[in-house]
């Protein structure tokens, strides 16, 4: 027994500082690889992170969002989608509580920022995909809005879908149309077809006694498609013939 105190004694002397938890190790990598020169080192960095769940680790993505190149924020902005931790939805909101007025100009992340903001389900995003829609009227960013409202099971998307299509306007409408009615599918279990008056007539009546279904319903095979397709979900494997 002296014997192992005396080597453990010794081990302390040789290395006085204990070696840091996993957790901290992981988030000083972290953030010295997010301080390289490299963009593609600092994108690679992101990438290869696994679960995002500790909120020093989030704190540091988050901090990501600024960085001076757009891959980088891009890869910042996925990571933050993916990651469970609660943190990580309040920074993408806070991320665009600040920078509303620069993402009119930035065609890319504007669109994958609301995709990420819409992914968790809270309600609280359908704020942000309904607000400053004529700010940006890009394709991409406005079938964000109009997918991600869908994927928010509350009845203020249903609010706020017509909303958002009336800011498009009626020039701007008929192709946004389809993306509309899927949107309205998922989220209401109902289906009155690519006609916005039709719509907004049935909201306006079902709107208080409906109750939404907690899950997506069983949609056609071309609307699944479109579908798993914006929100990148892979189709279980067809079944093993007997």
């Amino acid at each position: 027994m002296e014997v192992l105190a005396l080597m453990a004694l010794a081990a302390l002397l040789q290395d006085p500082t204990p070696a840091p938890p996993p957790a901290r190790a992981e988030v000083e990598a972290l953030e010295d690889a997010l301080r390289r020169d490299g963009t593609a080192e600092r994108v690679a960095a992101l990438r290869n992170l696994g679960k995002l769940e500790s909120p020093e680790l989030v704190a540091v993505v988050a901090r990501a969002l600024e960085d001076r190149e757009s891959d980088v924020r891009l890869e910042a902005v996925e990571v933050l989608a993916r990651a469970k931790a609660p943190a990580a939805f309040d920074a993408l909101l806070e991320y665009h509580a600040r920078h509303r007025k620069e993402l009119r100009k930035d065609e890319k992340l504007l669109p994958k920022l609301l995709q990420a903001v819409a992914r968790r389900g809270d309600e609280r995003a359908v704020e942000v995909l309904a607000d400053d829609v004529q700010g940006q009227m890009k394709p991409a960013t406005l079938r964000a809005r109009l997918l991600g409202l869908g994927w928010v099971r509350s009845k203020k998307s249903g609010d706020a879908l017509l909303r958002v299509m009336k800011d498009i306007g009626f020039a701007e409408q008929l192709q946004y149309l389809e993306d509309f009615r899927l949107a309205f599918v998922v989220l209401s279990g109902s289906d009155r077809g690519k006609s916005f008056d039709a719509w907004s007539s049935w909201w306006a009546k079902e709107r208080e006694a409906i109750q939404l279904p907690r899950e997506m319903p069983k949609l056609a095979t071309s609307d699944l498609e479109r579908w798993n397709s914006f929100w990148g979900i892979k189709p279980p494997p067809p079944p093993r013939a007997r």
